[in-house]
């Protein structure tokens, strides 16, 4: 079972729907961290949408899409791994393994109802 921890989101149509998901998911392992600034940076707290934090898969960021624009959403994906990635490589047991600290992989996660206007 997944262990809920939720701060303050500004995607809350989406985050809703992840922890749907994880509610309805029981045989899935760890904590989620849902609207936390859990990087900091020198321009201050850096948010992230969401963290799982699984024994089976390791750290898997999600950058939730809320509405249909989905523009700047790779960089922020880039983004995203770079700072995690970089905090992990501080930590001693790291930069002891012989393979890198994030397999990086980006997966966006969007709510597209169908009750949004279309664009015609």
């Amino acid at each position: 079972m997944v262990t809920i921890i939720t701060g303050t989101t500004k995607k809350p149509t989406s985050s809703e729907l992840l922890k749907k998901f994880f509610h309805s998911h029981n045989e899935l392992d760890g904590y989620l961290y849902i609207g936390y600034p859990i990087i900091g940076t020198v321009d201050g707290a850096y948010p992230i949408d969401g963290l799982w934090i699984s024994p089976a898969k390791g750290l898997v960021i999600f950058n939730l899409i809320e509405g249909k624009n989905t523009e700047g959403y790779e960089e922020a994906q880039d983004d995203c791994a770079n700072k995690i990635e970089a905090k992990l490589k501080g930590y001693r047991q790291s930069e002891r393994q012989s393979h890198p600290s994030c397999d990086q992989r980006s997966f966006p996660a969007a709510h597209c109802p169908s009750s949004f206007p279309s664009e015609t």
